[in-house]
């Protein structure tokens, strides 16, 4: 019989592996035609949109929402996030370098309101979404690091 102690190394290890799985199979590659078939159906696009768009996965994850997009060109990533009605700035995200295409924000929907979100790459407004109204949540596991100026 394993003592409690003894068993944290194996669920740990086991727990890895799982995360591990789940991250190969939910992006399966970042490659852009992998990448591409994920592209989110209904966004408004102003240039570059072959290269930055938002993108929608299967979430593996029933306690959590992501919001996923793709940036395929080089320089500074900003999502400026607007109500829907008033069309008021209220928050701006700014993203690390990171080096994979695949941008993910874990998420707290808020669906009693919208907001717009719009992608700046280089200062250029590149792309634009409509969502639920959210809050972000901590989840260090995903590669996406940003800071988040409200107005």
């Amino acid at each position: 019989m394993m003592k409690p102690r003894e068993n944290i190394l194996p669920l740990t290890v086991a727990g890895m592996l799982l995360f591990a799985s789940c991250q190969t199979t939910l992006f399966g590659s970042f490659t852009y035609d992998d990448v591409n078939e994920q592209r989110a159906i209904e966004q408004t696009n102003f240039e570059d949109s072959a290269k930055v768009f938002f993108a929608t996965y299967p979430n593996p994850y029933p306690d959590k929402e992501f919001l996923w997009f793709v940036v395929f060109i080089d320089g500074p990533v900003e999502m400026h996030v607007h109500d829907f009605e008033s069309d008021a700035l209220q928050s701006i995200y700014r993203f690390e370098k990171q080096d994979i295409p695949v941008h993910t924000i874990t998420l707290h929907e808020k669906p009693e309101h919208l907001v717009k979100c719009v992608l700046f790459v280089n200062g250029r407004m590149k792309c634009a979404k409509v969502y639920p109204d959210w809050q972000p949540l901590e989840y260090p596991q995903f590669k996406t690091k940003f800071a988040i100026e409200d107005r």
